[in-house]
C-alpha cells in the first residue's frame, strides 16, 4: 500500500462497496485506486469511508 486514507468511520451493519480501479499499467505491475463507499441503514445514503493506492506486483514473470 503506497496511500490509505480514513475519511469517516463505519458501523457494524454498514453495507460497504468497494471499486478498484487501474490507474497505471507497467511491464509486471499494476498501480490500483481503491476507494471505499458505506451506506448506513438509519441514515440511507452513501458516504465515502476511505481510499488507497496499491502496488501489484507479478511474483512471476511469462515469458512467450
Amino acid at each position: 500500500m503506497e496511500h490509505i486514507a480514513f475519511a469517516a468511520p463505519t458501523r457494524v451493519g454498514d453495507i460497504m462497496y468497494i471499486e478498484a480501479q487501474a490507474t497505471a499499467i507497467f511491464g509486471s505491475s499494476v498501480e490500483v485506486m481503491i476507494s471505499v463507499w458505506a451506506e448506513t441503514s438509519e441514515v440511507g445514503g452513501l458516504f465515502a469511508c476511505g481510499d488507497a493506492y496499491a502496488t501489484v506486483v507479478s511474483s512471476e514473470l511469462f515469458v512467450e
